[in-house]
């Protein structure tokens, strides 16, 4: 248990050092090695300290759902990230709001890679309608459309990405993608 302010910023300090390269690799979509795992195994007593710390906040409920899900334990991360999004009591704004559709966005992966793309966009739709500005919660609702089949759902909100950003590269190549399907 962490019982001052500076043993919670070591915490988090560690944890970021183990887990900043790792995430980085999976958000780049790149694999983890060996170490990678090693480093996210780690990190996690360390979060659940600081989540005792401070059980109203979100950051260590989402950093604790990304770890166990880069760990391959999926159903883990899907018990921490609703449990964090029904308890967590951040104050409302901005950065609490796209912390939580970051966590939505989490399990909504965990939902696709199981091929529960009803559940998958359900779950979206509530990141999205959290951080509208955002285009990865479209694309990523694109992305599970086309998974799904529903080609033409797809389009329509890749087209919301592109309203958003023009240039999102991720989403062009899905639109190419999708065109040479005609």
């Amino acid at each position: 248990m962490l019982h001052t302010g500076e043993e919670f910023n070591e915490a988090n300090a560690r944890v970021r050092e183990l887990t900043l390269k790792p995430l980085e690799k999976m958000a780049n979509r790149e694999p983890l090695d060996g170490n990678d795992l090693k480093d996210l195994e780690a990190s996690l007593p360390i979060i659940d300290r600081i989540i005792k710390f401070d059980p109203s906040t979100l950051e260590g409920y989402a950093l604790k759902g990304k770890v166990l899900k880069a760990t391959g334990d999926f159903n883990g991360a899907l018990r921490v990230l609703q449990f964090g999004l029904g308890t967590a009591t951040v104050d409302q704004g901005n950065y609490a709001d796209l912390v939580r559709a970051d966590m939505y966005s989490e399990a909504a992966s965990i939902y696709s890679m199981r091929k529960q793309y009803e559940d998958a966009q359900m779950v979206l739709g509530h990141a999205i309608r959290l951080a509208p500005s955002d285009p990865r919660f479209l694309y990523e609702s694109a992305e599970i459309a086309a998974l799904a089949g529903q080609r033409e759902k797809a389009k329509e909100l890749l087209q919301g990405v592109f309203a958003i950003d023009s240039d999102y590269g991720r989403a062009k190549t899905l639109w190419r993608s999708l065109r040479e399907f005609e």
